[in-house]
């Protein structure tokens, strides 16, 4: 017997059952990836989009990563300027205790302004992945020596001989267009309370014995005979305004991963599937397929016997 069926019939019907299988294949895929398409074909409406979304979340990614570098130098600038305080303070307790003549003799002045002085210095060359905190823009210099040269620091006029780094001030790249300076220097003359410690120190590590050098120390540190004030009053406003940069660094980066989260929603609207409407249209197609393949099998065993 023959079949009954014409080849375009047959063609047709092959045809119909190949674009039932690509579909099954697609929504299987999309299933498994969580992607509506596998490239930029099968979302040509939104590709524009798609493409500055993804510009968008780069950038958004670099500037995110540059804050938080920067909030973690601040912070570890802020940690140094709390533990130059500290010094300070501490000092200064020592020196007015040693401002009696008796106590003056008894207290090895010399020796605790040095390890005062050590420990400042340390905090000051402090260093964040390599790079020198108040160094300016000379991030690769360590910014204090004692004793620069063989030269030692004997007060506020031979202060430049210890420092090495640059009086300019760091920024980073905080969003399109935004470019923000933050940080301090050890710099002579920056008033950020340095300067008067390290000078303080110094003047008792020369003169330890002498009560008129003890006294110009506690002014260096308490900043009464000088209408500018201390470097304990100058370390405070300069934590104040570290702390002030963390703040604003802080809220830039909540601002940007905020934008991000927007970002990231609007590229899965665009490239994810919805998993439950992806799996009936997969069951349906299933079905379909499976329909047209019992079709084809009848259809192959169809002769003129069965017809008639």
């Amino acid at each position: 017997m023959t079949s009954i069926g014409s080849y375009a019939q047959n063609q047709f019907v092959l045809r119909n059952n190949l674009d039932a299988q690509e579909r099954v294949q697609n929504y299987r895929i999309q299933a498994a990836t969580g992607y509506k398409s596998q490239g930029y074909d099968g979302i040509s409406a939104d590709t524009r989009r798609l493409e500055s979304l993804e510009q968008q979340h780069s950038a958004n990614a670099a500037f995110t990563k540059n804050i938080k570098r920067t909030e973690l130098r601040l912070q570890t600038m802020e940690t140094s300027i709390e533990g130059l305080q500290d010094i300070a303070e501490k000092f200064q307790t020592t020196l007015l205790s040693a401002a009696n003549g008796e106590n003056l003799k008894a207290l090895d002045l010399g020796k605790i302004a040095g390890d005062f002085r050590e420990q400042a210095v340390a905090l000051i060359n402090e260093e964040v992945e390599g790079r020198f905190l108040f160094s300016g823009t000379a991030t690769q210099t360590r910014p204090v020596s004692t004793d620069p040269g063989g030269a030692a620091i004997t007060g506020i006029a031979a202060q430049e001989l210890y420092y090495h780094g640059n009086a300019d001030t760091l920024s980073v790249r905080a969003d399109a267009g935004v470019t923000l300076d933050y940080g301090i220097t050890a710099a002579p003359g920056t008033d950020n309370g340095m300067e008067e410690l390290l000078t303080a120190l110094t003047t008792v590590i020369n003169n330890p014995s002498d009560v008129s050098e003890v006294n110009a120390a506690l002014d260096a540190l308490t900043g009464e005979a000088n209408t500018a004030g201390g470097a304990i009053a100058k370390l405070s406003d300069t934590r104040a305004q570290i702390g002030s940069s963390i703040d604003l660094m802080e809220g830039i980066r909540v601002q940007q991963e905020g934008s991000q989260v927007d970002v990231e929603t609007g590229i899965s609207d665009i490239e994810g599937t919805n998993f439950s409407r992806t799996m009936t249209l997969l069951a349906e197609q299933q079905t379909t397929l499976d329909t047209s393949y019992a079709v084809t099998a009848r259809l192959a065993r169809t002769s003129l016997l069965n017809f008639l």
